[in-house]
């Protein structure tokens, strides 16, 4: 009997070894450090030619934690036009909230600009703000993350 355990054991655990279920399956995790060189500072966010987006979160921000994986992933591997990231941190960043967000479509002035709290996603084309959309879901659609 003790043999048959014994045999019984081994093979179980062969047998484990070689299923398919025995793959590593676990999801990669992005940190923000993974995209260390996209990292900008908000008084640059209109300095890059060209087109590009600015994702501005906080790491103490709830929404922003939810769609971390999400951005990073898109950010590395998905990406049509660059991301940048901008780490808010406050009294660096003007927040108006309850603002009419709109008015800062055309700006050019990273000195007028202003958000109305985090996640917020802008559109840069040429030095001057294309788009802005702000929350998880908003981003999400704009950046068809599904």
């Amino acid at each position: 009997m003790k043999n048959f355990l014994v045999y019984f054991t081994i093979l179980f655990s062969l047998g484990g070894c070689f299923s398919e279920s025995s793959v590593d399956e676990r999801e990669v995790v992005y940190q923000y450090r993974d995209v260390e060189y996209l990292m900008i500072n908000w008084e640059d966010i209109l300095s890059y030619p060209g087109e590009y987006h600015a994702y501005v979160y906080s790491k103490s921000c709830g929404a922003c934690q939810s769609l971390k994986q999400d951005i990073l992933d898109y950010a590395i591997n998905k990406a049509k036009t660059t991301i940048y990231f901008v780490c808010y941190q406050k009294n660096s960043i003007p927040m108006i909230h309850n603002a009419d967000l709109s008015k800062t479509i055309g700006m050019t002035d990273a000195d007028e600009l202003y958000i109305g709290g985090t996640p917020t996603l802008f559109g840069v084309v040429d030095n001057s703000i294309s788009f802005y959309v702000e929350g998880v879901k908003a981003i999400k659609k704009e950046l068809e993350i599904k």
